[in-house]
């Protein structure tokens, strides 16, 4: 899924941040290495800092409404929320109905 992408890409610009920070705090701000991704018609994203931990959150819309991805500082990817008749995948993006990555 296309919203998953910048998901993905927004873990690696945090963890060089915190590389060379030793911090998470402020990577998603204005002029930090992780800005959030831009919204797009499926998805808009969030960053949630903290000084050693993080989550960033694709929350579907539109065609997407419903899903909710996020990733942490510890790699973990979770399916936050699907649509009726869907099954949240586990420790995965479900990226199919039965929940399976």
């Amino acid at each position: 899924m296309d919203g998953l992408v910048p998901l993905a890409d927004m873990g690696g610009k945090l963890e060089q941040y915190f590389q060379d920070n030793r911090t998470y705090e402020n990577a998603c701000g204005v002029g930090g290495l992780a800005p959030a991704p831009a919204e797009t018609i499926r998805f808009k994203y969030k960053c949630t800092l903290g000084k050693t931990t993080y989550t960033v959150t694709a929350e579907g819309q539109g065609s997407m409404s419903g899903f909710a991805f996020t990733l942490n500082q510890q790699g973990q990817r979770a399916t936050t929320s699907t649509p009726a008749g869907w099954t949240a995948g586990s420790n995965c993006w479900s990226a199919r109905k039965d929940g399976s990555c």
